[in-house]
């Protein structure tokens, strides 16, 4: 399901664009309850039929994890063949980025701060990996693309890599707000951006018409969730704690 239920009858959601709607029930975590527990309350207005044989954990991974990225790289508007960095590369959202930017033909350089976690990218389909404990990777990915720089960039990570991204993007191209990791206001240096010409778009979470793609690439086998640990929701701190070691690639999943 969606993160968001929407009224269904406002002009954002009559367009498509459900995922902006504010005059619905609202948000999951700040108007709606529901995390952690065993139920949620949602609508056929925010949610897909999934096939009774899939796991239930596959298709907790299915939305936010695979969801976002895939809105954001529709909202990218790619053609295949172009080139797209992709930060924060290694969590939840930017592993299965990195897999749909591939599966749909793209070039994928993936950003991460963790060498260890080189070769699982590698193998999700980027053709190359940068690994930068400092944000500071706009030069090397200027150097994989002869120095023109990417088509695009989607930006998960925010703040901490925001200027790296966006010199990284070549003239005329696009970079693409998916989140922010620290709270909270991040520089930006106009000229970066005019020129350039590089246009900012921004993009939060995904539409039902993304999920049901979503369901579709996912049951035909061509995205495969990658879920780095299975743990119970009595032991949540401890996948938190994983969260904030960033020891694991993927999304971590708390079972019931």
């Amino acid at each position: 399901m969606t993160q968001r239920i929407s009224c269904g009858q406002c002009r954002v959601c009559c367009s498509g664009r459900e995922n902006l709607c504010v005059a619905g029930p609202g948000f999951y975590g700040e108007a709606l309850s529901g995390g952690y527990g065993d139920y949620v309350l949602a609508s056929e207005r925010n949610a897909v039929r999934i096939p009774e044989s899939m796991p239930a954990e596959i298709a907790a991974v299915m939305s936010c994890a695979i969801g976002t990225g895939l809105h954001a790289l529709r909202r990218a508007s790619l053609a295949a063949g172009g080139t797209v960095v992709i930060t924060g590369a290694s969590g939840g959202v930017g592993l299965h980025t990195v897999k749909l930017a591939h599966l749909f033909g793209l070039r994928v350089i993936a950003i991460t701060t963790c060498f260890a976690k080189r070769d699982r990218l590698l193998k999700a389909g980027a053709a190359d990996v940068i690994v930068s404990d400092d944000g500071r990777f706009s030069q090397q990915v200027r150097a994989a693309t002869g120095g023109e720089g990417a088509d695009a960039v989607v930006e998960i990570t925010g703040a901490p890599t925001l200027e790296s991204s966006l010199r990284s993007v070549r003239a005329g191209g696009r970079l693409v707000l998916v989140g922010n990791v620290v709270p909270g206001n991040a520089p930006l240096n106009p000229a970066l951006t005019i020129l350039k010409e590089i246009d900012l778009i921004s993009s939060g979470h995904a539409t039902l018409a993304d999920l049901e793609e979503v369901r579709t690439l996912v049951t035909s086998g061509s995205i495969t969730p990658e879920i780095a640990a299975r743990i119970p929701r009595d032991h949540a701190s401890a996948a938190h704690r994983l969260m904030e070691e960033r020891g694991e690639a993927g999304r971590i999943v708390l079972m019931h």
